[in-house]
C-alpha cells in the first residue's frame, strides 16, 4: 500500500494546544503556496500517480476559499485517477465546512471526511480557541449527509484544561449519539512552544491529573466497545469495515509521499521533511524543486516496532525476524521487562500491547529506542 499526504498549513484561528505547521495568512500568500504545492505535485507525479490513498490535512484544508479549495481538488484529479483510490480523505473544520465545500468534496471524488470537533462543550472550545461551536458541528454533518458523504470520522480530545469527569462523560455520550462510523479520540498532549504550554506552566490553567485522564481513557474504551466499535489502534475506533485505510500505512511503516510545508514522507530507504515555514517552503520549492526537501535518517527497525505497536494487533514476530534478522525482544532487551510487567504480550506470533499496556504505551515506546546508538540506520 502506498499513500500520499498533502498539507494545507492555514487556519482561521490558532488553537492553543496545536504545534502543527500552520498559520493565518492572506489570500495572496495562500495562492502562492498552492503554486509551490502544485509544482511539488508535478515533480512527484510519477509516484503520485501510483498512490492508493490521498489524505489532505492541516492546518485546516477547508480554511481555503471555495475557489482555492476547488483548485486544489482539481489539481489532484489531474495527477490521480481518484475513482480508483482506496480512500480519499480531507480534514475539515466544522465552521468552514459549508454546503458549498461539501458539494466540492463530493464532486471531486472525496470519499471520507475527518471532522475536527475536539469537544461539544462550548466553554471548552472557547478556552482552547477553537472557532466553532456545537451548533456548527451539527450543521457540518447535515451538509455532508445532504451531498451523500456519510463516511466521516470525528476527532475528539479528552484531558482538556479544566475538563471535569462529568463534563467528559457528557461530551462522550453526545459524540456517541452522532453515530459516526469512525472516531479518533486523543488525550491532550501538552506541546512545548504552544500557548497552552505557557498557560499551564504559568498557572493560568490546569489540566486534569494523570489518574483522571487514565480513567477517561478506560471509560472511552469501555463505552466504544459497548457501542460496537472496533478499537483497532490506540486512539482509533471504527464500526466493522470502516477502519481508516490511509493511516495504517504509517503504522505498518509502508512508503508514503508527503507534499506541502512541514509534510513528512518515506520513500524506499529515505525519510524526508519539507520546510515548515510557508514562505520558506514556497520560495525553496519554486527555486530548488525536490532538492528543497530535507532528508533525515531512516531507522526501519525502530519505526516498524514503534508504529506497529500503535495497532491493537501489534507486530508479527516472524516477519520482524525475517526482515531484521533478530527477535524484537533480543534487539530491544528493555521490552523483556515490559513483558514481565504485563504491558506487552506475544500471542499468536504477534507482539502487542496488553489492555494495561495501552495506558503505559510511552514506557514501551521508550524501550524501542534503547539500542546501540542508532546502529540500524540506513
Amino acid at each position: 500500500m502506498f499513500g500520499t499526504y498533502i498539507h494545507i498549513p492555514f487556519c482561521e484561528k490558532l488553537c492553543t494546544y496545536c504545534d502543527f505547521a500552520k498559520e493565518i495568512a492572506k489570500p495572496e500568500k495562500k495562492r502562492a503556496y498552492l503554486k509551490a504545492l502544485f509544482y511539488e505535485m508535478k515533480l512527484s507525479e510519477e509516484m503520485f500517480q501510483t498512490t492508493d490513498t490521498v489524505y489532505i490535512g492541516g492546518g485546516t484544508p477547508t480554511a481555503l476559499s471555495d475557489e482555492d479549495f476547488e483548485l486544489l481538488l482539481v489539481e489532484i484529479n489531474q495527477h490521480v485517477d481518484v475513482k480508483n483510490l482506496k480512500e480519499f480523505t480531507v480534514e475539515a473544520n466544522p465552521s468552514s465546512l459549508t454546503k458549498e465545500k461539501a458539494k466540492l468534496l463530493k464532486a471531486h471524488g472525496v470519499t471520507r471526511v475527518s471532522l475536527g470537533v475536539q469537544t461539544f462543550n462550548d466553554a471548552l472550545l472557547t478556552l482552547i480557541n477553537r472557532d466553532h461551536r456545537q451548533v456548527d458541528v451539527l450543521k457540518a454533518l447535515d451538509h455532508l449527509k445532504e451531498v451523500g458523504l456519510t463516511h466521516y470520522s470525528l476527532d475528539i480530545m479528552f484531558g482538556l484544561p479544566a475538563q471535569s469527569w462529568d463534563a467528559f462523560q457528557e461530551d462522550l455520550e453526545k459524540f456517541i449519539q452522532v453515530g459516526a462510523e469512525h472516531y479518533s479520540i486523543y488525550a491532550l498532549i501538552l506541546e512545548d512552544h504552544t500557548k497552552l504550554h505557557h498557560q499551564i506552566t504559568h498557572g493560568l490553567l490546569t489540566l486534569p491529573d494523570d489518574d483522571l485522564v487514565a480513567d477517561m481513557y478506560a471509560h472511552i474504551i469501555k463505552r466504544m466497545k459497548e457501542e460496537g466499535y472496533d478499537h483497532y489502534e490506540i486512539s482509533s475506533f471504527a464500526k466493522p469495515g470502516r477502519r481508516s485505510i490511509h493511516n495504517p500505512i504509517y503504522w505498518r511503516n509502508e512508503a508514503y509521499l508527503g507534499l506541502g510545508a512541514g509534510a513528512h514522507g518515506r520513500l524506499e530507504n529515505t525519510r524526508y521533511e519539507n520546510i515548515r515555514s510557508v514562505k520558506k517552503y514556497t520560495d525553496a520549492m519554486l527555486e530548488k524543486g525536490l532538492k528543497a526537501r530535507i532528508d533525515y535518517p531512516y531507522q526501519p527497525i525502530h519505526d516498524t516496532l514503534l508504529m506497529g505497536l500503535r495497532m491493537k494487533e501489534g507486530v508479527n514476530v516472524t516477519a520482524f525476524e525475517s526482515t531484521f534478522g533478530v527477535h524484537p525482544l533480543t534487539r530491544f532487551p528493555g521490552l523483556k521487562d515490559r513483558l514481565e510487567e504485563g504491558l506487552i504480550r506475544i500471542e499468536n506470533d504477534q507482539l502487542q500491547l496488553t489492555d494495561k499496556g495501552l495506558f503505559f504505551a510511552n514506557n514501551v515506546w521508550m524501550d524501542c529506542l534503547d539500542d546501540e546508538d542508532t546502529a540500524e540506520r540506513i
